[in-house]
């Protein structure tokens, strides 16, 4: 499953000193995972407890997928409405209201509210809103720590963000849409440092651009062609930026495929936009490609950005003979870097 994921388990678990269902894990946008308990939700947060202690609360905006099992069902990744599956099978359109350790409230699109518990449901897919973009700044690192509930063939949780401290027993990471997460020590596996810079992540959510189904993207089918977001600055940055982007599938300048040599005549690229200047073409900024992320990075000139009314566009290109043709990747992770202010 790609993108965001909010995996419940129904039992298992001590849940001492913990209230609230026990959740198997909880991915992130940006490829993250978190483990604990679900406290609440309404319509505009979702409430986790921590293993460590603490509570935080999650903008639902960036909150994809419910899973009530130990199991992967993947849904069909509606992008605007809640989905809500019955383990028999039944599915309901609409939009959840609220919830907590007991199950849903939901404004079902063929009646009045529902209620359900969560012992009759198989999953649940949040629709993808919009969240808020807002810089931090500081010692950016990748952090990747032992899950509070192993689950077969899972891997550990990961998450990226400003280190705000560390020592001995534990340290403190500012992750964006989520807030400030504590991680013992003996659950740490790898801490990454990925530099200093002041990062405004402008969407968060998993995309799928393109013309066709592809199983392993999230969501599966394409949503568009295009992709437009806006966004605010509190100040134009003084010296060099960059627009940065998670990416799977992409075709790069260099991959051992056909299509690479479409991309390298100018076809089947990924055109960018900010403010009306054209940035480089996303495929540019990759070389080869292939089915595993990558971040990719590309300069943002002088005088483009600008405090309001910010306006990011991307829009994919066919090639010569086959206009309607489209290159299918998934995006993730959408934001804006540039050199954190010395201190």
């Amino acid at each position: 499953m790609v993108g965001l994921l909010l995996s419940l388990v129904i039992g298992g678990g001590d849940g001492v000193g913990a209230v609230g269902l026990p959740l198997g894990m909880m991915e992130l946008a940006g490829g993250g995972r978190l483990t604990g308990w679900l406290e609440g939700l309404d319509e505009t947060s979702v409430w986790v407890r921590l293993p460590e202690g603490g509570s935080i609360g999650v903008d639902r905006a960036v909150v994809g997928k419910l899973i009530l099992e130990d199991r992967e069902v993947i849904g069909p990744g509606d992008t605007q409405r809640d989905v809500v599956a019955r383990r028999s099978g039944d599915r309901l359109y609409g939009r959840i209201v609220g919830g907590d350790r007991n199950g849903l409230r939901m404004a079902w699109e063929g009646g009045s509210a529902l209620e359900l518990r969560w012992e009759e449901l198989a999953w649940v897919e949040l629709r993808r809103g919009e969240a808020r973009a807002v810089a931090v700044e500081g010692r950016w690192v990748r952090a990747e720590f032992e899950p509070f509930e192993e689950i077969p063939g899972r891997g550990p949780d990961r998450v990226e963000g400003v280190l705000r401290a560390a020592d001995r027993g534990e340290v403190v990471i500012d992750v964006p849409y989520l807030g400030r997460l504590t991680v013992a020590r003996s659950r740490l596996r790898q801490l990454e440092e990925l530099g200093s810079v002041r990062r405004l992540v402008v969407d968060p959510h998993a995309h799928h651009l393109g013309d066709r189904d592809v199983p392993d993207l999230d969501p599966v089918a394409a949503e568009s062609d295009w992709l437009e977001r806006r966004f605010e600055l509190d100040a134009v940055p003084t010296g060099p930026a960059w627009l940065t982007a998670d990416v799977v599938q992409l075709v790069g300048m260099e991959a051992p495929m056909p299509l690479a040599a479409l991309v390298r005549q100018g076809q089947l690229r990924t055109a960018v936009w900010l403010n009306g200047v054209r940035l480089a073409d996303l495929n540019t900024a990759l070389k080869r490609g292939g089915d595993q992320w990558q971040r990719i990075r590309l300069s943002i000139p002088e005088g483009v950005l600008r405090t309001e009314g910010n306006r990011l566009r991307l829009e994919q290109q066919g090639t010569r003979d086959e206009p309607a043709r489209r290159d299918n990747f998934g995006m993730r992770n959408l934001a804006l870097e540039w050199p954190a202010e010395a201190p």
